[in-house]
């Protein structure tokens, strides 16, 4: 904890109004933080902008929400707040006295986050956070103040540097070990020598921390642009140990999950590559939310990452221990299984519409993860071709090939083909259906047709 702070960092923030140009700047850059400070400045007690707020404002980084602090009744105030906005309140810990005000722009969704404070004093609530670039506040009333940085946290901002506020911090609470990488990795901030010694030695308090909070915490870490090397940064401090018994990183992990944030990235960059003719409907797939705010995609680094170093039941096991949702669980299994394929992988070259169409009948939308996970774990080059064919199926051929439209129920099978109910009526709608793919059947009556036939014995 005794690196020496640069020339740099001790000239940051000197000039008052070069850094209250950012703040007001970050202020002004959502207009309904304009009009909540509006309102919270018409009360009596004084507000504060604190915390990665602050830094953000600083660094000039947008940001979808804003943290305050009063000294007072905050959850009071958040209600009034969100009444005052017509927006949506929401407690966020009754007991620790935090609320939230939530509301749609252009931008997505916003939030205001109003707490008390954690201590006694404003002083000692910036000390009680977790690293000195999140342990400053600047007073908005009646407009924006001075830093009040006891900390010293500007001057690391100004050196990209995390630095833990006190040595208790990931005693207090080890979630922060997490969290301190997640920071680095979306800030491009390192992590100074005794901060990544404290949370060395205080990785095994992770064992302590509930299921909920390190998901939530490794699914932001999943979404970083470059999780890849967030996730190695966590495996040589030896954190992912702690947080899955069955671990034994290895180099494989980091190689998958860097292809998967090399997919993923050039996606949105709206790159030429194996999959760019997708890139609309990748990006909705794999944005799409599976349970709270975890989407797809993330999901999909998760199951790759901890696939490449456990078995498929060691890796499904890790995941429950995460809390994950059911829908997740089946996805993350139909996932790993799609990608286990090999009856259908290694036969390719000969691959035909009713081979396509029992993979997805089998796997579902996560037949296209299983896909990418498969052509990342294994993709050469000359593979890209075999994801064309999947996903020109999924996407360009869905009603053909995927799920083509019933000519037939079970009730016309049994008035007017003569089947009895029972096992037979449903494997003669699934003969149709695949008879269907394969052009063999186009019409409702050459669906009853074959139902006949069927029922009669007939192959």
């Amino acid at each position: 904890m005794t690196q020496e702070r640069g020339a740099e960092g001790k000239n940051v923030g000197r000039d008052r109004d070069q850094y209250q140009d950012r703040i007001q700047a970050w202020l002004e850059a959502v207009p309904m933080r304009m009009r909540s400070l509006a309102f919270l400045r018409a009360q009596s007690s004084p507000v504060y902008l604190v915390g990665g707020s602050v830094r953000d404002a600083l660094l000039g980084r947008p940001a979808h929400d804003m943290d305050l602090v009063i000294d007072g009744d905050a959850l009071h105030l958040t209600r009034a707040l969100a009444d005052h906005l017509d927006a949506a309140f929401v407690p966020m810990d009754v007991e620790r006295d935090v609320g939230r005000v939530a509301w749609h722009d252009a931008k997505g969704v916003q939030y205001v986050d109003l707490a008390g404070f954690r201590a006694s004093t404003l002083t000692g609530d910036l000390l009680a956070r977790d690293f000195t670039a999140n342990a400053i506040a600047v007073p908005l009333m009646p407009t924006v103040g001075f830093l009040i940085d006891p900390a010293h946290g500007k001057e690391d901002i100004a050196q990209r540097l995390l630095r833990a506020t006190t040595p208790q911090v990931f005693v207090n609470d080890p979630l922060r070990i997490l969290r301190g990488l997640r920071q680095s990795g979306a800030l491009g901030f390192g992590i100074e020598t005794g901060t990544e010694q404290l949370m060395r030695s205080g990785r095994h308090g992770l064992s302590r921390v509930s299921p909920e909070r390190i998901r939530d915490e490794l699914f932001q870490i999943a979404e970083l642009p470059d999780s890849a090397a967030v996730l190695a940064r966590g495996a040589e401090i030896g954190v992912w140990e702690i947080v899955f018994v069955q671990a034994e990183t290895s180099d494989e992990g980091r190689r998958i999950a860097g292809r998967l944030d090399g997919v993923m990235n050039g996606l949105k960059a709206g790159a030429n590559g194996p999959l760019g003719s997708y890139v609309t409907q990748l990006e909705r797939h794999w944005s799409a939310y599976t349970a709270a705010e975890r989407s797809r995609g993330t999901l999909l680094k998760l199951v790759a990452w901890l696939g490449s170093w456990m078995d498929d039941d060691k890796a499904l096991c890790a995941l429950k221990g995460l809390h994950l949702s059911r829908r997740e669980l089946a996805i993350a299994e139909y996932t790993l299984q799609a990608q286990s394929d090999d009856r259908f992988w290694l036969d390719l070259a000969c691959v035909s519409d009713l081979d396509l169409y029992r993979y997805f009948r089998a796997y579902g939308d996560a037949g296209l993860d299983g896909a990418v996970l498969w052509w990342t774990t294994r993709g050469a080059p000359h593979n890209a071709p075999r994801l064309d064919l999947l996903f020109d199926a999924w996407f360009c051929r869905h009603e053909t090939v995927i799920d083509p439209p019933a000519l037939v129920n079970g009730r016309d099978l049994i008035v007017q083909a003569g089947l009895s109910p029972g096992p037979l009526l449903g494997e003669t709608l699934e003969a149709i259906r695949q008879a269907q793919v394969q052009g063999r059947v186009t019409s409702r009556e050459q669906a009853l047709d074959y139902a006949r036939r069927k029922g009669a014995g007939a192959p």
